[in-house]
């Protein structure tokens, strides 16, 4: 774990995307703190150098907290074409910049034309803003999902620290990403740029690349070991070899 107790759990009662998920978020946030700060971050990611991403989340709150949604721009190490790029703007701080424009994915010869140019980043999905700056945001661009998010946090279910929102009325919320809700969208929207050993483990060759290379820095195509979900605490072995080649391999415990 990481030694610190949820102040609250939202069980979302259907997928929605992204979007209604954060605003359902920002609704709780704003419960305690009419000022509140957001800090969204995916779970199955991962961050070799945390302290890096928490150096970046520094250089980032004056800008939050002034109004500005900003998110942290992953500098590239190779033209990959799996992920959306955010092209780097104009200086607004010592290590933020303005968004100029978040781009889809592109295809091998543009991914390498940016790497060269050193202009742009790719998109993580990982945010810092106001909770009520998001909201505001929300009620400009998708003013139907924040209608949906708030009536159905308003009835929701609280057992504890567990919130479930209304299911009927979560169901007929607008389900949406919130690059295209909210940050394609505003105005004020900045990045950090920042290297600290992202990934997010997408694929066969993703999960290769984490593991330990041999003394000539090489990774073996085989990934042969032990795969250990945790149920309840404990974990649970599953010996695996798989091979990252190929796109139909499954794993047999």
């Amino acid at each position: 774990g990481i030694g610190a107790a949820p102040g609250a759990l939202i069980l979302e009662p259907v997928a929605r995307n992204t979007a209604p998920a954060i605003a359902l978020a920002a609704l709780e946030v704003l419960r305690h703190d009419p000022a509140g700060l957001m800090l969204v971050m995916p779970s199955d990611h991962h961050i070799a150098r945390p302290e890096v991403l928490q150096a970046a989340v520094a250089t980032a709150l004056p800008l939050a907290e002034a109004g500005w949604l900003v998110t942290f721009g992953i500098t590239p190490d190779h033209p990959a074409t799996g992920y959306g790029y955010i092209e780097i703007g104009d200086k607004l701080a010592d290590g933020v910049n303005k968004v100029a424009k978040f781009v889809e994915k592109p295809d091998v010869a543009t991914a390498t034309r940016w790497l060269a140019e050193g202009r742009h980043a790719w998109n993580g999905g990982i945010f810092l803003m106001r909770a009520d700056v998001l909201l505001e945001e929300l009620a400009q661009h998708a003013p139907a999902m924040r209608d949906a998010c708030q009536r159905a946090f308003a009835a929701a279910r609280r057992d504890g620290t567990t919130i479930t929102p209304d299911a009927a009325i979560f169901a007929g919320c607008p389900a949406d990403s919130i690059d295209y809700a909210v940050f394609e969208r505003a105005e004020r929207v900045a990045v950090v740029p920042v290297a600290m050993g992202w990934s997010d483990i997408g694929s066969w060759d993703a999960l290769r690349d984490l593991g330990p290379a041999d003394g000539d820095g090489e990774r073996d195509d085989l990934i042969v070991g032990t795969l250990v979900p945790r149920t309840a605490g404990h974990p649970v072995p599953l010996d695996a070899v798989v091979d990252p080649r190929r796109d139909d391999e499954e794993v047999v415990g």
